[in-house]
């Protein structure tokens, strides 16, 4: 392992064990974090993502950060990311775990509970429910009270983040016209990005692999009625 490495994941695993005792009484198991791209994402969760290669029945879960979301954002920024993603764990191992990548109600109030407001538009007004869900630091709220202790104390400092090109973030804001569909079976296919899709072999509506990339696409272009829309379909992808 060279030093770059292991200073960098040393850093991402002390900080899920600070949290996990600051903010989680210390009951969340352990799990891999990663740094890991995926468009218009900061970060994601990944239940039972690895199993052990000579204990098949060992799994562990997958915490992952995006490092090319990371600029222009403080450290405090990304560590709540980070403690964003550890609600899900949380969720997984003690809650009530729903389908897909949908925020419940107890998702939201875990999440304000510890310091987060749960939002699907980044303002405070927005809905703390839903497919796509970011959030806001509470001023003076649990997360950001341990989050500035934790800094100060251990002088806790992230050091690396995607060198990503202009032609890049050209690319990711570019209008979507189609998008993938999956379903459980697995089958999997390419549709318009308006159209609900029954799969043929099993008669399940697919759900989107990539409204993410959409939501944010018609939100940066205050296409307002045509997010309006696109989300009731999400909703009524996920409630099917």
């Amino acid at each position: 392992m060279t030093k770059y490495t292991e200073k960098e994941y040393v850093n991402l695993d002390f900080a899920y064990q600070y949290f996990n005792e600051a903010l989680f009484d210390n009951v969340l198991p352990g799990l891999l974090i990663t740094y890991q791209r995926k468009a218009n994402s900061r970060g994601f969760y990944h239940p039972s993502r690895f199993r052990h290669r000579e204990n098949g029945e060992e799994t562990i879960s997958e915490l992952a950060l995006n490092p090319d979301l990371f600029e222009d954002r403080s450290d405090m920024e990304i560590l709540s990311t980070l403690v964003h993603e550890l609600v899900h764990h949380w969720q997984q191992n003690f809650g009530k775990p729903p389908k897909g990548a949908y925020h419940n109600k107890e998702f939201a109030a875990k999440m304000e509970e510890i310091g987060l407001q749960p939002t699907d538009d980044g303002t405070e007004e927005g809905k703390p429910t839903g497919r796509k869900v970011t959030h806001l630091i509470i001023p003076g709220g649990k997360f950001e009270e341990k989050a500035e202790k934790f800094l100060k104390d251990y002088q806790f400092k992230l050091n690396w983040e995607s060198q990503t090109t202009q032609k890049q973030k050209q690319k990711n804001k570019a209008d979507p016209s189609k998008v993938k569909f999956i379903c459980e079976c697995p089958n999997s296919v390419w549709g318009k990005i308006f159209s609900l899709v029954i799969c043929p072999e099993c008669q399940r509506v697919f759900k989107w692999e990539q409204a993410d990339v959409i939501i944010d696409y018609l939100r940066a272009h205050g296409r307002e009625e045509d997010l309006a829309e696109y989300l009731a379909k999400v909703e009524e992808v996920e409630q099917s």
